[in-house]
């Protein structure tokens, strides 16, 4: 059940407990009666909960359920009626974007890879497959050009977001 696997967490003494609400892909997720039993019961201990979403659908029956932050964004148009509901329920944003946006932005240029600060933060193993990554690989061109089809979705929704007050 729900309390009990709070209750368990809760004995680790956790800052923040991460749940997954992206119906958009096949990932393992709560159900939402069970998201929402979840997020009560690690309020009832003082623990912020984040969400990790897909959609917007996601998003706001996370914020509906009680979730403190949200992260990830969807590159549909972001719903004013979530923006409104998010605002005043004073939920936050963790855009990630890394993952989509800096994915295409090395291939698109690669001598982002050359930066000094770059090669301090990560390690030369990882470096070596960024440089490795190759767009004619079917996997890798399929999914940038998604990505790259994306991202202007996902900058117009992060930039609502930030106009309309909600911490990023």
């Amino acid at each position: 059940s729900a309390k009990k696997e709070i209750l368990g967490l809760v004995k680790r003494h956790p800052d923040v407990i991460k749940f997954s609400l992206d119906r958009s892909k096949n990932f393992k997720n709560l159900d939402l009666p069970t998201l929402k039993a979840a997020i009560s019961q690690a309020k009832a201990f003082k623990i912020p909960v984040i969400v990790h979403i897909g959609t917007w659908q996601d998003a706001e029956d996370a914020v509906n359920a009680g979730a403190d932050v949200i992260t990830h964004l969807d590159f549909n148009p972001l719903p004013e009626k979530l923006v409104q509901l998010m605002k005043e329920r004073q939920v936050m944003e963790i855009p990630t974007m890394t993952y989509q946006i800096d994915f295409v932005n090395i291939l698109e240029n690669r001598s982002v890879l050359e930066s000094p600060l770059l090669q301090k933060v990560i390690g030369p193993d990882l470096l070596s497959s960024y440089k490795k990554m190759d767009p004619k690989v079917e996997q890798v061109g399929s999914f940038a050009g998604e990505q790259a089809q994306k991202r202007e979705g996902y900058f117009l929704n992060l930039k609502k977001m930030l106009g309309a007050g909600i911490p990023i």
